[in-house]
């Protein structure tokens, strides 16, 4: 006899005891138990069908602000992302659709920041116009573009290579219907997979 369990994200987004669950990290509880005889089981992973969408920048990890100003103004103005999954080129995307262009009246101007992975030497390189800084030196978003606190100006290159995954390197499926013993570790894992493959935002299976 076999028994088929089908999970979705509608399931695991259901309040339970007053706390919601989370696209990027959700348990599913099931009302009603299933009760099994005496005797040996086997539990196995049929299928998975999901996104790739598990955020890596968020006000709950500290490292969705930075500050920035022009050289001759006193104060600094405060950018805070949307809590989300970006890449290099979406961070840019933010930064320049809330810092604008040089010249604000002039489309053809040059924005004031521009940020990129360098493939040639796997860092994150900040182009700042002259006039301009950038301060990373709140919260973790340096660590995630491989930078260290500072403030920027000019052309700079990460002193490091970036986290932009936020460590999220692999993602592990547990079921405690199952328990094993691995390199005499216990463990409920039943499946586990990388993340290097996946297209941020688009499904995979």
């Amino acid at each position: 006899m076999s028994f088929h369990f089908v999970l979705n994200s509608s399931l695991a987004k259901l309040q339970r005891n007053g706390e919601r669950n989370v696209s990027h990290n959700f348990t599913i509880k099931f009302p009603s138990p299933m009760y099994l005889d005496s005797g040996n089981y086997k539990a196995a992973l049929k299928n998975i069908s999901m996104s790739y969408s598990w955020y890596n920048i968020g006000a709950a990890y500290d490292n969705n602000k930075i500050r920035w100003k022009k050289k001759t103004e006193k104060d600094w103005k405060t950018l805070t992302f949307l809590n989300g999954m970006y890449d290099c080129k979406g961070i840019n995307r933010f930064i320049q659709g809330h810092t604008g262009r040089v010249d604000p009246n002039d489309e053809e101007s040059a924005s004031i920041y521009n940020l990129y992975f360098d493939m040639t030497v796997y860092r994150v390189v900040i182009l700042i116009h002259d006039d301009y800084e950038l301060d990373l030196s709140f919260g973790s978003f340096a660590d995630l573009i491989g930078y260290e606190k500072d403030t920027l100006s000019g052309e700079n290159v990460g002193s490091k290579l970036p986290d932009i995954t936020r460590g999220v390197d692999w993602v592990f499926i547990h079921c405690d219907l199952i328990s094993r013993v691995s390199n005499n570790i216990p463990s409920d894992v039943i499946y586990a997979f990388s993340t290097a493959n996946l297209q941020v935002s688009y499904p995979f299976e």
